[in-house]
């Protein structure tokens, strides 16, 4: 076993401007290479309730929580969600939205909530069910599908179909 405290980098994407965001369990924190704008993240329980996937240790605010973080201020944006897995944001022309896998739940979901102005989030509809073990991870991709892993291989949703 590693002593000292490792990142366990969980959760990488690329933003629009092309910087790479991460989320380190090990540490609870994101990184990212520049100083400005906003990023969305979420808090699960990875890395706190074992030493497997981080270092365990007591919950520092004692739940699961959706956040945003924009310059100087990390407001709680949701915490309904069980275990949040990482997440991804997509512009659309009149509207932003975020995709969350709660993946305690059971059944394991994706949840849609609308972004308003202001950052907060709305809605939260169940938008897909694991109908065989757990979702997690969760990318979208340039025609606007949700891809997500489970325990049965990858799953693919496209929001505009039937």
């Amino acid at each position: 076993m590693c002593s000292g405290t490792t990142p366990a980098t969980n959760g990488n994407t690329v933003d629009r401007q092309g910087r790479l965001i991460s989320c380190e369990q090990g540490n609870r924190w994101v990184t990212r290479t520049e100083h400005d704008g906003s990023i969305w993240f979420t808090d699960p329980i990875h890395g706190i309730n074992c030493d497997y996937e981080g270092n365990k240790g007591e919950s520092e605010i004692g739940a699961c929580h959706v956040c945003r973080i924009d310059p100087g201020t990390v407001p709680c944006a949701s915490s309904r969600m069980t275990s949040p897995a990482p997440t991804v944001s997509r512009s659309r022309p009149t509207k932003q939205r975020l995709c969350i896998t709660d993946t305690r739940q059971e059944p394991s979901h994706i949840r849609v909530f609308d972004v308003t102005d202001d950052g907060t989030l709305t809605g939260g509809k169940i938008f897909a069910e694991c109908d065989f073990g757990r979702f997690d991870r969760i990318r979208l991709d340039d025609a606007g599908r949700v891809w997500t892993a489970a325990s049965d291989g990858l799953h693919c949703f496209d929001p505009t179909a039937p």
